[in-house]
């Protein structure tokens, strides 16, 4: 996974508004949400593992616009995507603009990721099976 969070990083500046969120920034965002929604965060994927019963959002090809739809209104300007791409521990996470982070990702090869906010008080993962997890 280390060799996907460089190519992250190395995409970065075609998305200036997008950074990357210090390690401190990202356990406690982390830790929020998880508090709040993930029964065992030792699992691989945290949407297998949550407390509450998440939505389920099928998508097709348009996976960021269905995304984007599910964002809370009040979170759009800063929203941590957290790289976890089949590990339980995340190779990090950038926080930005939904735009801008659509934008980066375009950048890069699939893999999953969630997004959350800095109060973790949501959070929507994206699935391998083409559907996205949203909760509350």
């Amino acid at each position: 996974m280390d060799q996907l969070w460089d190519e992250l990083v190395r995409v970065l500046p075609v998305t200036p508004a997008v950074r990357v969120l210090p390690q401190d920034g990202l356990r406690q965002a982390l830790d929020r949400m998880a508090e709040r929604y993930v029964a065992d965060t030792r699992a691989t994927w945290w949407w297998n593992a949550l407390r509450v019963p998440g939505r389920v959002v099928p998508y097709g090809d348009d996976e960021f616009q269905t995304m984007g739809d599910q964002i809370p209104a009040d979170a759009a300007g800063s929203i941590i995507l957290v790289v976890t791409d089949d590990e339980p521990d995340p190779a990090g996470a950038v926080v930005g603009p939904w735009q801008d982070l659509v934008r980066m990702l375009g950048e890069l090869p699939p893999f999953e990721f969630f997004l959350t906010d800095e109060r973790g008080s949501w959070a929507i993962f994206d699935t391998h099976h083409n559907e996205l997890i949203v909760v509350p």
